[in-house]
């Protein structure tokens, strides 16, 4: 892509960035700061922009009266124009009351691929999530994941079968303050890159006395079209991240390897091949003892959700654009691993299997958000910026050395990886230690294919 055109590209997609923040706050207005990237306070309206233009599932959840299913609804209002279906959650629900929904009951294969309306719509509303019993809270995660299946077959939803997008609400479901409520299944949420807890982002004084004096008729949201810019801006997003790729992936590659792993007695354990783990680490045979050995291992679904990130660096580097004129190295890595450890943690704080609810109960009171603050902050120690660029400017150049053929200088950058005391050095040699081996079958299998076409001619 050329400059100029990345440069209009990236205007544009912070431009719809703000209309669809705009679009939020214009209704629910909070102007508490959820995480600050680059010196630029996030608010929920932004986070909500961010989810929508990088096309994030989203589960909102909180108790009566604070915001969510507001939130969701003026997306599905004000943004998507009403393209959406709307599903309420219940324990009676069942899979025929969907299919009723999306009308597609009891129709046939060729009626279904003449689907109705219903299946292209891009935005799909889940009100009172976990008020459904867990077997069909599991008829969802084809929906998180963009798709429906019939009969064996896969129809996908949303905009021309490229822009389907989930919004889900919820109550805690704290023992004793609501009833008809159940836990959220697992599965789920592993697929919803965002879940945000109104409660914990309490409207300021400021944001009171203005709701009141504006008169913000909740119950009248008015329609608004914002469905063109926003399938446009997702599209764009997907071109404008590619300079994050090597980045994320180095970093996604350790954290997903740091939480899998741990020491004890002076040998690496494999969580997930010991099912007692937690009782070495509470023994003195735990090495290293660090707050990241409390805590489950994460999937990689989890870890590699990184289009939120990639949102909310694009927009912030967009800002900086406009503000300084500057169009080169907008954004550094430690921005980059900054955003992405946020992020990645707006995800797993209501993670049932990754959270120690024990250990957290008996050294954070209970508090996961302090919790999290350690997890990020033992993790961001551990993560070099400048280890991490070396590691993305030597990838780039085995890719030059690759193409060339030049075997001696691609184990000449994992030498000097390996020499490194940076552990994100090591997951880089790693990285191009396991692509030589491929780089290398490859060649094998062609040559050895030659060698067999010469002997069938």
């Amino acid at each position: 892509m050329e400059d100029a055109e990345a440069l209009k590209k990236h205007a544009q997609f912070t431009h719809t960035f703000i209309q669809v923040s705009n679009a939020v706050s214009r209704y629910y207005q909070n102007s508490t700061s959820i995480m600050t990237i680059s010196g630029q306070p996030i608010s929920v309206a932004d986070i909500i922009a961010a989810a929508v233009l990088s096309q994030t599932d989203t589960y909102l959840m909180g108790t009566k009266g604070e915001g969510k299913t507001l939130i969701a609804e003026i997306v599905q209002r004000s943004v998507m124009n009403d393209d959406a279906l709307y599903l309420r959650g219940d324990k009676d629900l069942s899979l025929k009351d969907i299919m009723v929904k999306l009308n597609l009951d009891g129709k046939t294969d060729d009626e279904i691929f003449q689907v109705s309306e219903n299946i292209r719509r891009p935005f799909f509303l889940v009100d009172e999530l976990n008020r459904c019993l867990g077997l069909m809270q599991n008829q969802f995660l084809n929906i998180a994941d963009g798709y429906i299946e019939i009969r064996g077959k896969k129809y996908y939803l949303g905009h021309e079968g490229d822009y389907s997008i989930m919004f889900a609400t919820g109550n805690p479901p704290r023992e004793g303050d609501y009833t008809g409520v159940f836990d959220e299944d697992i599965a789920l949420l592993d697929r919803v890159g965002l879940i945000l807890n109104v409660d914990d982002y309490p409207l300021t004084e400021l944001d009171t006395l203005e709701i009141t004096e504006r008169r913000i008729n909740k119950r009248g949201i008015e329609l608004g079209d914002l469905r063109g810019l926003v399938f446009e801006g997702n599209r764009a997003m997907r071109e404008l991240a590619e300079d994050f790729v090597e980045f994320f992936g180095i970093i996604t590659s350790y954290v997903y390897n740091r939480m899998l792993k741990m020491e004890v007695g002076g040998t690496e354990v494999n969580k997930r091949q010991v099912t007692d783990w937690r009782s070495a680490i509470e023994s003195e045979t735990h090495a290293s003892g660090d707050i990241l050995s409390y805590a489950s291992d994460v999937s990689q679904r989890a870890v590699q959700s990184v289009a939120l990130a990639e949102a909310l660096l694009l927009y912030r580097s967009g800002l900086k654009m406009a503000e300084s004129g500057e169009t080169e190295d907008i954004v550094s890595p430690q921005e980059i691993i900054d955003c992405y450890l946020e992020t990645l943690v707006l995800g797993l704080r209501y993670d049932r299997r990754f959270i120690p609810w024990e250990y957290v109960q008996e050294n954070f009171y209970g508090n996961t958000n302090e919790f999290l603050k350690k997890v990020k902050g033992s993790l961001r120690n551990e993560m070099d910026p400048e280890k991490l660029m070396d590691c993305v400017s030597s990838i780039h150049r085995s890719k030059r050395h690759f193409a060339l053929g030049q075997v001696d200088s691609i184990k000449r950058e994992i030498e000097l990886m390996e020499e490194s005391n940076s552990p994100l050095s090591k997951t880089g040699a790693n990285i191009l230690k396991m692509r030589m081996r491929r780089e290398q079958a490859g060649a094998r299998r062609k040559k050895i294919e030659a060698m067999l076409g010469k002997m069938k001619v």
